[in-house]
């Protein structure tokens, strides 16, 4: 009888911790959204996965997992608001295909529920880059006497190439100026509690 009582309590407690394991926690809200341990979790195994060969560390990964995904949020609800999202699968496509052979990422090993995520990331990062494109490009000024400083005046192909790519290097510059700037006014302008 005593075997099977303490059979009985570790079966409850082994049940218990089971349970526990598959609870949602809420981990974090940005304005009415959340974001629970799961998302941490799937965030976490997409940060092991792009960043194979560099030393994680294992510390802060749950930290920068936890940034990672407010960020977005922050983001994905701004791009909602936005009238002009990009959402031609074809072009989103052409993204992720980018995005896999830079990262050398195998989707057919990759479950389902990552595979969305990155997805999902792809969407954000085009969409989010289109809004300061558009809110942004008119300021963009790319001073050419600079440019035409670093490379020789000829009209060669390669010297137009290299000026192109140089043009192509400083608007990217502002831009990330520019995405900083709003994102951290829409960030300030969030809701946002950490559990």
């Amino acid at each position: 009888m005593k075997i099977v009582k303490i059979t009985f309590f570790l079966f409850l407690l082994f049940q218990n911790i089971s349970i526990a394991k598959n609870k949602v926690i809420i981990i974090a809200t940005v304005n009415n959204s959340i974001i629970t341990n799961f998302d941490l979790e799937k965030e976490i195994h997409f940060i092991e996965i792009v960043n194979t060969s560099a030393n994680i560390d294992k510390l802060n990964i749950k930290k920068i997992a936890k940034e990672n995904l407010i960020n977005d949020e922050i983001k994905y609800q701004e791009i909602k608001q936005n009238k002009n999202k990009i959402t031609d699968e074809k072009l989103l496509n052409e993204y992720l295909n980018i995005f896999i052979k830079n990262t050398k990422i195998n989707l057919e090993t990759t479950n389902d529920s990552i595979k969305e995520l990155i997805k999902k990331k792809i969407f954000i990062d085009v969409n989010w880059n289109n809004l300061i494109n558009q809110k942004f490009a008119w300021k963009i000024n790319i001073n050419m006497d600079e440019i035409n400083k670093k490379i020789t005046n000829d009209n060669s192909e390669e010297s137009l190439k290299i000026k192109k790519n140089l043009i192509n290097i400083e608007k990217q510059k502002k831009m990330k100026v520019f995405s900083n700037y709003y994102f951290n006014l829409v960030k300030n302008k969030s809701l946002i509690k950490t559990l």
